[in-house]
């Protein structure tokens, strides 16, 4: 069995601070990320997926928005998974733009697998 090495990024969040940017976190050295999204509310927007080096300017991962479920004005009860390769940077983020209120929990796996 392989258990991803993750953390908890958001539990419960205010979604109508708007934008709302989640703490950064060291890249994987393999380049490698999932995380799932949850939320309640009705709440329209954008999550993004951003990476930065050293301590430069954030930029946008360029085709992670393909990666998210977006929130459409309903809530998304079920973890909404996303994957992704090959994460640029040293260091990564989420964040969310939109309107509308509602509470974001969001869980993310990175870097090393362990075997068991």
């Amino acid at each position: 069995m392989t258990l991803a090495v993750g953390a908890k990024y958001w539990q419960a969040v205010d979604m109508s601070a708007s934008p709302l940017l989640g703490p950064p976190l060291r890249c994987p050295y393999n380049g490698r990320l999932w995380a799932d999204f949850t939320w309640t509310g009705a709440p329209t927007g954008l999550f993004a997926l951003q990476a930065r080096t050293g301590s430069g300017p954030w930029f946008d991962v360029p085709g992670a928005a393909a990666g998210f479920t977006q929130p459409s004005g309903a809530a998304q009860v079920a973890p909404a998974p996303s994957n992704w390769v090959n994460v640029p940077g040293t260091e990564f983020r989420f964040t969310y733009t939109g309107a509308g209120a509602g509470l974001v929990t969001a869980n993310v796996g990175f870097g090393d697998v362990q075997e068991t």
